[in-house]
C-alpha cells in the first residue's frame, strides 16, 4: 500500500496520540498541510510562529507530544525562541518545516525567504543547536524511518527534534504498510550489572545514613519518572521534599511530604530538615539558579545520591547510562515495608530564619499583595487544576501556595522567555479538552496505543482522575507586561471555543522582576496599561458561541483584597471566577503595587526602593 509521505506523517503523529497540530501556513508548507485534517486530526492555525511554538510546548506537557509546523526560513526562524526554551526544559516538541523545492535546492537559486546566498541548510544548521536530531527529507528512499525516528527519539529523549520536507517531496509515496508496525517508545533497558552495582551502593549509603532525605526535582516530571518516585517515597517513608520546578510532582498529604525546598529562603521547618540530614536522595535534578534560589542549596555532593535519566551518582561513584525508572522501582521493592528508619529531629536545633534583605514597602490593608494573594490564590484553587504561571513574580509567587491533591504547576524557570505562558496556556487548555474527550469517546482503531500514551505520558499518573471524563480547568498567571507579548493567543483561545480557562493579570504596568533586578523606577520597566477587560472581545469572543468558532468570555476586575476575595467565591460569596470559566475564558484583573513582589525573589534580589 503507497502513500504520500505527508499522510505517513500525520498518521503516524495520531498513532502516538498527537491530535491537534499547532503552527502558521506558509508557500513551502501549504501541501503539507493538506495533510493535516485530511488524516482526522485538528489544524490549529497561530496568529505568529512563536505563539505555535509555546503552544506546542504546553501542548506537549500534557499529552506528551508536540507538533509546530512552519514554513522555511522566515517561518522556523519565528519558532526558535520556542524550540530553544523547549530543548532547555526538555520538553518534546516536533517541528516540521516546510521547505522549497529539491530542485531548487541542487541550483542554489535566489529564493524569498532565503538568505540570498543559495545555502539552503543555513536554517536547519541553526536548529542543531536546540533540537536532539535534525532531519532533511530530500527523498522516498528512507522518509518513513526518518519520520519513525524522529518521532522516537523526540519522546524518549524528551527533546525537541527538526524534520523539514520540501514541497516537491510532500507527495511522494512510501510504503504506508510500515504503519502496521506500532513505534517503540519503550525506554532501552539499563546494563544489568552496572544497574545491580548501583543499587547496591545506593542502599549502603541509604542504610549508613542517620537522616536520609528524598528531594524531587524537575526532571522527574520531565523524563516520566513520577509513578516509579511515587512508589519508592512511599515504601521509603522519608522526609520528602520537593524543588520549585517540581511543583506538583509529589502528592502535598502524604505524611512524608515536607514542604517545598527553596534553598537559604525555605521556611524553617524545611530549612531544618535539609540542613540535619547526612544524604540527600535527589530525584531528577536540576540545579539551575532559579530552580536553587540563587544556588542556595546546602547539598555538597558526598551527601548526595543524584537520580537522573542518563545515570546515577551516589557521591563519589557513577553509573553512567543507568536510567533512574527501573532503580527507583527496585529500590521500592527492596526496602523493607517498614521502611528506611530515620532519626527524629526533636534534638537538632534549627537553623536561623533568613536575613532581611532590605527595607520592606508598607502598603494599606486593602492593598492586594504578593504576602496576601498568593496564599489566597491556594485556597481557590480545585484538585486537578492545571496552573500555568508566567516568568517573574507569578512563577515565584506559585512557590509559597498550598496545592490541592493533583494540581499540576508549569513554569518556565530555566529558559525564562516571558511572553511563553499565555499561549502554551491555550496549549494546556486544548489538551485538557483532548484527554477528556479522548476518556469518554469510543473505541478507535489505535485507541490502545493512544491510552497507553496518555496514562504513560502525561504528568499526573497518580490519580484515576488524571484520565477520567473530567475536564481539567487551567490557570494562567501573567503579567500585565509579558501578556503584551504573546497576547494574539487569546484569540486563537477563543477561535478555538476553550472553556475551563480562567486567566489571572496582574497589573503592576510593566515588569517588576526587572524592577527587582536593576532600574525600579527606569522607563524601560514600565508598560502601558491597557484596559483587559475589553481584549476578548477585540479579539472576537462574546458572551455566546458565535458562529465561526469565537468562544465565550467573561472580564472581572479587583483593586482591593475585599473585591479579589469576593470573586474568588470569598465567605458569602459565589465563586464568580468559576462560574464564567465553565463557559469559556475568565479574564481577571488583579491590582498590585507597582514595587510589590514575593519574598522568595526579594530574597534573590534584594528589596526594591520605594
Amino acid at each position: 500500500m503507497s502513500i504520500p509521505i505527508g499522510e505517513y506523517l500525520f498518521r503516524r503523529l495520531k498513532q502516538v496520540g498527537v491530535e491537534s497540530i499547532h503552527g502558521v501556513p506558509g508557500d513551502y508548507n501549504l501541501r503539507l498541510l493538506d495533510f493535516v485534517e485530511e488524516n482526522g486530526l485538528k489544524w490549529v492555525g497561530n496568529a505568529n510562529e512563536l505563539n505555535a511554538g509555546y503552544a506546542a510546548d504546553g501542548y506537549a506537557r500534557l499529552k506528551g507530544l508536540g507538533v509546530v509546523v512552519t514554513t522555511f526560513g522566515v517561518g522556523e526562524l519565528s519558532a526558535i525562541n520556542a524550540i530553544a526554551g523547549a530543548y532547555a526544559e526538555m520538553v518534546p516538541v516536533i517541528h516540521i518545516v516546510g521547505s522549497p523545492n529539491t530542485v531548487h535546492q541542487k541550483k542554489h537559486v535566489m529564493l524569498h525567504h532565503t538568505l540570498g546566498d543559495g545555502n539552503f541548510n543555513s536554517f536547519a544548521n541553526m536548529a542543531r543547536s536546540v533540537t536532539t536530531l535534525v532531519h532533511q527529507i530530500d527523498s522516498a528512499a528512507d522518509a518513513t524511518e526518518k519520520i519513525d525516528q524522529a518521532i522516537v527519539k523526540c519522546y524518549i529523549q524528551s527533546r525537541p527534534v527538526y524534520v523539514s520536507i520540501p514541497v516537491d517531496v510532500v507527495d511522494l509515496k512510501v510504503d504506508g504498510s510500515h504503519l502496521n508496525i506500532p513505534l517503540n517508545m519503550s525506554y532501552p533497558p539499563n546494563d544489568p550489572q552496572l544497574e545491580k552495582s548501583a543499587i547496591d551502593t545506593i542502599l549502603a549509603q541509604m542504610k549508613s545514613a542517620k537522616r536520609p532525605i528524598i528531594l524531587v526535582d524537575a526532571c522527574t516530571i520531565r523524563h516520566r519518572a513520577l509513578a516509579e518516585t511515587h512508589a519508592f517515597i512511599k515504601r521509603s517513608r522519608l522526609p520528602t521534599l520537593i524543588a520549585p520546578m517540581a511543583l506538583g510532582a509529589v502528592d502535598t498529604s502524604d505524611k512524608n511530604y515536607v514542604g517545598i525546598f527553596t534553598g537559604a529562603a525555605s521556611p524553617p521547618e524545611v530549612m531544618k530538615v535539609v540542613a540535619s540530614s547526612d544524604l540527600v536522595l535527589t530525584i531528577g535534578p536540576l540545579r539551575t539558579d532559579w530552580n536553587t534560589v540563587a544556588f542556595s542549596y546546602p547539598t555538597p555532593p558526598l551527601r548526595t545520591i543524584d537520580f537522573n535519566a542518563n545515570g546515577i551518582v551516589a557521591e563519589l561513584a557513577q553509573f553512567p547510562g543507568v536510567r533512574m525508572h527501573p532503580v527507583l522501582a527496585k529500590l521500592a521493592d527492596l526496602i523493607p515495608e517498614e521502611g528506611i528508619p530515620y532519626e527524629p529531629l526533636d534534638d537538632v536545633p534549627g537553623p536561623a530564619p533568613p536575613k532581611p534583605v532590605g527595607k520592606r514597602i508598607e502598603y494599606p490593608e486593602s492593598t492586594i499583595t504578593h504576602a496576601w494573594l498568593w496564599p489566597r490564590f491556594g485556597r481557590w484553587l480545585r484538585e486537578d487544576d492545571v496552573v500555568i504561571a508566567e516568568t517573574g513574580t507569578a512563577a515565584f509567587g506559585v512557590v509559597s501556595c498550598q496545592f490541592p491533591q493533583g494540581v499540576d504547576i508549569i513554569t518556565q524557570a530555566l529558559w525564562g522567555s516571558i511572553g511563553f505562558a499565555v499561549p502554551a496556556a491555550q496549549g494546556l487548555a486544548l489538551a485538557g479538552k483532548e484527554l477528556a474527550a479522548g476518556a469518554a469517546g469510543p473505541a478507535e482503531e489505535d485507541s490502545h496505543l493512544q491510552r497507553e500514551h496518555r496514562l504513560r505520558l502525561f504528568h499526573r499518573n497518580r490519580t484515576q482522575s488524571a484520565v477520567s471524563n473530567h475536564q481539567r480547568r487551567t490557570v494562567l498567571l501573567v503579567g500585565d507586561g509579558s501578556l503584551q507579548l504573546t497576547v494574539q493567543a487569546l484569540s486563537t483561545m477563543l477561535r478555538l471555543g476553550l472553556d475551563n480557562l480562567v486567566i489571572f493579570v496582574i497589573c503592576n504596568e510593566g515588569y517588576t522582576i526587572e524592577r527587582l533586578i536593576h532600574g525600579a523606577k527606569a522607563k524601560y520597566n514600565h508598560m502601558p496599561l491597557w484596559r483587559h477587560s475589553l481584549l476578548a472581545r477585540a479579539f472576537g469572543g462574546g458572551s455566546e458561541v458565535e458562529e465561526g468558532g469565537s468562544g465565550t468570555s467573561a472580564a472581572m476586575s479587583a483593586k482591593t483584597r475585599v473585591e479579589l476575595d469576593a470573586l474568588l467565591g470569598g465567605e458569602g460569596h459565589v465563586d464568580r471566577v468559576h462560574e464564567a470559566s465553565k463557559k469559556g475564558i475568565c479574564v481577571v484583573e488583579v491590582f498590585m503595587p507597582v514595587l510589590d513582589a514575593p519574598d522568595v525573589l526579594k530574597f534573590v534580589y534584594g528589596e526594591p526602593t520605594d
